[in-house]
């Protein structure tokens, strides 16, 4: 139920505009990293975030593998190279899903248009 006298309230001017929409722009890992300057504040900077992003996942895993000797070694156990689905998901998945962000905004800003 909604008082006689409710009236919705307008958008802000920035907010009417479909090219003041964006969905990935005013993201918290994006402001993070916009903080951290990995990101130019007019951009998304999808390949620095895509380069980071796969270095931050995929280097402790491989440094914790040669600390504990199984990053080549047979004999104690499995190693990290025979994980395949390891360097695939660190090195090819997470940097194909940020690298297509720009387009999906894109998209999602036509959609809104």
């Amino acid at each position: 139920m909604t008082p006689r006298n409710w009236e919705p309230k307008a958008l802000p001017t920035s907010m009417t505009s479909g090219e003041a929409f964006s969905p990935l722009d005013n993201e918290l890992p994006v402001r993070w990293m916009r903080g951290l300057r990995l990101v130019r504040p007019d951009g998304l900077g999808a390949g620095r975030r895509a380069l980071f992003l796969a270095l931050l996942t995929w280097l402790p895993i491989v440094v914790w593998a040669f600390a504990t000797g199984r990053l080549a070694g047979v004999d104690t156990g499995e190693s990290l190279l025979h994980h395949y689905a390891v360097h695939v998901r660190c090195l090819v998945v997470i940097p194909l899903l940020i690298l297509a962000e720009p387009m999906l905004q894109h998209k999602l800003k036509s959609i809104m248009a």
